[in-house]
């Protein structure tokens, strides 16, 4: 009897099935884990990268000597007691950040996708203070080569960070960049686990804790 029902058709077919099952359970798995968290907890955000020595920033912390040589922050809007004052103060100080204005950085303003480009790119090594602007043409039908920062999308696109975006020929550089669109494109360059607390994933992420964002990488 045992013999006949396992020969039956229906048992042969779960049999068949059962590794595909368990593919799929261990990249869903895999998948919610690298994926911000929606938790709400007040106004704060807590982030979670693992660390990477390779990266061009040693470390995300100035000693007292180090601020001192930066000289005094310019921006009105970021007062010693902004949760994020030491990251954009040590973003600007490495010249990768600058303000709206010469005195305004605007921390609580929305992280539009074509300025993270930028700092992701400048950051990640794949651009310098005194790299060429210059490019012929990009992969995007929003993005003129000619348009602002076209430059350093385009070298993260060249180097595969923006695959979806170049499937579909579409950048949005003018939108606002969102918690989950910050913690994929990060994944993709650095290998390393993103995680966020605080806000929904499809929350639009501010400039101040973008820069706290990509300096987690080095604490």
């Amino acid at each position: 009897m045992l013999k006949a029902q396992h020969s039956s058709p229906f048992f042969m077919l779960y049999l068949r099935s059962l590794p595909v099952f368990l593919v799929a359970f261990i990249v869903l798995v895999n998948f919610f884990s690298f994926n911000a968290e929606a938790s709400k907890d007040g106004n704060s955000v807590v982030f979670g990268i693992e660390n990477d020595s390779s990266l061009i920033l040693e470390d995300a912390v100035f000693t007292s000597a180090e601020l001192s040589a930066c000289g005094k922050i310019p921006f009105v809007d970021v007062s010693s007691n902004n949760k994020n004052y030491n990251d954009i103060f040590r973003m600007w100080c490495e010249g990768i950040v600058k303000g709206r204005d010469s005195n305004h950085f605007d921390p609580t303003g929305s992280m539009k996708r074509d300025e993270a480009s930028k700092i992701l790119a400048r950051v990640f090594g794949y651009a310098t203070q005194t790299s060429n602007e210059n490019i012929d043409s990009t992969s995007f039908s929003d993005l003129p080569a000619k348009s602002h920062l076209a430059f350093y999308i385009q070298v993260l696109a060249d180097a595969g960070y923006y695959p979806d975006e170049v499937s579909a020929k579409k950048f949005r550089p003018d939108d606002n960049l969102t918690y989950s669109e910050a913690v994929r494109v990060i994944r993709l360059l650095s290998g390393k686990r993103v995680s966020i607390t605080g806000y929904a994933s499809t929350s639009t992420i501010t400039r101040g804790d973008f820069t706290t964002l990509v300096l987690s990488l080095f604490q």
